[in-house]
């Protein structure tokens, strides 16, 4: 594509990522509400979240939202919003994807998932194992409470 042609749509590089990060968050929240359009207990729902985002499909994102947080803290503030927009949509999501009476316990349940999918980015590094552990560790926690 001709750089005249994006300078017409978008009036600059940062615009222009942001317009495909939007289109590629969208993307993967239609995908999640797909896999989970009903509630359903923490316990079930990490498990399943996770196994998904590790589909082949996924390992771009990551890539991705590694590159976009490593600049966001080698202080690109253009890449620290739009990271910030993405991480809140997909939290809002999982928090609305738990089927737990209680909103607040919800809404830690939503933070501690987004650690973890952030740690399946480990199998990015072939840190496999010790995304699961993480994963393990925190479903048992989930079935406990």
């Amino acid at each position: 594509m001709q750089t005249a042609l994006l300078l017409h749509y978008f009036s600059d590089k940062e615009e222009l990522v942001a317009a495909a990060l939007e289109q590629v968050a969208s993307r993967l929240l239609v995908v999640l509400r797909d896999a989970a359009p009903e509630p359903q207990p923490f316990a079930e729902l990490m498990p399943r979240l996770a196994a998904l985002l590790r589909e082949p499909e996924f390992r771009p994102f990551f890539r991705v939202w590694i590159k976009l947080g490593a600049a966001s803290t080698g202080g690109e503030v253009a890449h620290r919003s739009q990271i910030s927009t993405i991480a809140t949509a997909f939290q809002d999501w999982v928090a609305a994807a738990i089927a737990d009476v209680r909103p607040e316990r919800r809404v830690v349940l939503a933070a501690l998932a987004m650690a973890v999918v952030d740690g399946c980015a480990l199998d990015a590094l072939d840190l496999e194992t010790t995304a699961d552990a993480a994963i393990t560790g925190l479903r048992a926690i989930a079935v406990q409470d």
